[in-house]
């Protein structure tokens, strides 16, 4: 066995014509990387970033490299377009690999939004160079719709089905030239959210290789959620106190909004309470969560068929900037001028404010 990364290579052997290496996301929760292997080459499914403790030894050189040969490698598969699934793929190509990227067309539109923050965060790029390395990506995207098979070399095909995790997320079916389907899920979604479609389970599976990070925990439900939420929320509209949200800008933040355009609607609070998404990545992945309304939930669409659009509605204003950013930081801690109550999203490193915070996740 190898050592890569803080993750240990493993191989699963599924048939006489096809094995599965595990280059990451088989003893961490981050990091996935997994290698079909079929006898006129190999297929990866993600190649995502470690993070956190998964992160061996503290080496994070180590958490980027790619330690497995990709001369053999014909195609990348991505499920989705966070980061512990797709943020080792600047690496992978300078590794050498030349072959297509398969993605829904949803996907394609976020893996740009999602790669250039890390390589301005992690690498300190400048807008050129970052440019550079995403042209290169782009031009070996292959976009695919979802429920449609796709031919892969000879005999085998891939289908993209709805995984319910955020926008454009699938689980992977390959079907092998001995006509076994093999599927990976990447990140699966819960059932009964409003913005995205419920997973469907796929129709057959002679072996599946599904993810179990939140296995063994037990969610609280939309209603619990909502619940928590209205009365974080009046608790503030009586104080006068600021709601800091830390939360992701890809999925949670889009969930976050839906949940508080309902809110607002359902007390008609009108104006009384801005809602401040303080996020440049975060607002624009939403434009892209707008942008495909189709692959939205019923509730989601209902709305709109009622003249509402719960990610972009009256209260909502975006921080464009650094310098906007920096504004909002000072009034907040501000003790000459007591800003008025209101909801801040926020992506960025939480920051000290003299006002009271709550937190929801």
């Amino acid at each position: 066995m190898l050592v890569q990364g803080g993750a240990i290579d493993m191989t699963t052997p599924i048939s006489d014509i096809a094995s599965v290496i595990h280059h990451g996301g088989k003893h961490t929760v981050t990091g996935s990387c997994h290698e079909l292997k079929l006898p006129h080459g190999s297929i990866l499914i993600d190649c995502g970033l470690f993070q956190g403790k998964d992160i061996h030894f503290g080496n994070r050189k180590a958490s980027l490299d790619i330690e497995f040969p990709v001369k053999h490698i014909k195609a990348l598969v991505l499920t989705h377009a966070h980061i512990d699934h797709i943020g080792r793929l600047p690496w992978l190509l300078a590794a050498g690999f030349k072959g297509p990227i398969y993605c829904t067309k949803a996907t394609a539109e976020l893996v740009p939004l999602m790669l250039e923050d890390g390589l301005k965060l992690q690498l300190g790029l400048n807008f050129h160079q970052r440019q550079q390395v995403l042209n290169v990506i782009k031009k070996q995207l292959r976009l695919h719709d979802y429920q449609q098979w796709l031919p892969l070399g000879k005999q085998c095909y891939l289908r993209f089905q709805p995984a319910g995790h955020i926008l454009g997320s699938a689980y992977v079916e390959f079907k092998l030239p001995n006509n076994e389907i093999i599927v990976f899920s990447g990140d699966l979604g819960p059932s009964n959210t409003p913005l995205l479609p419920d997973p469907k389970p796929p129709k057959r599976a002679d072996h599946l290789f599904i993810e179990s990070t939140y296995g063994n925990k037990e969610h609280e439900d939309i209603a619990t959620r909502t619940e928590r939420l209205n009365t974080i929320i009046d608790h503030a509209l009586q104080d006068g106190g600021v709601i800091l949200i830390p939360a992701f800008s890809v999925g949670r933040t889009q969930e976050l909004l839906f949940d508080i355009e309902q809110l607002i609607h359902q007390r008609d609070l009108s104006s009384s309470l801005p809602i401040i998404l303080d996020s440049p990545l975060a607002k624009r992945v939403t434009k892209t969560y707008r942008r495909f309304k189709k692959l939205w939930g019923k509730e989601a669409k209902q709305k709109l068929n009622n003249h509402r659009h719960p990610l972009a509605f009256e209260q909502c204003i975006t921080v464009e900037n650094h310098r906007e950013h920096q504004a909002l930081v000072n009034r907040l801690a501000s003790t000459d001028e007591p800003p008025p109550t209101s909801l801040r999203l926020s992506s960025r490193h939480p920051v000290c404010a003299k006002e009271k915070e709550s937190s929801i996740t």
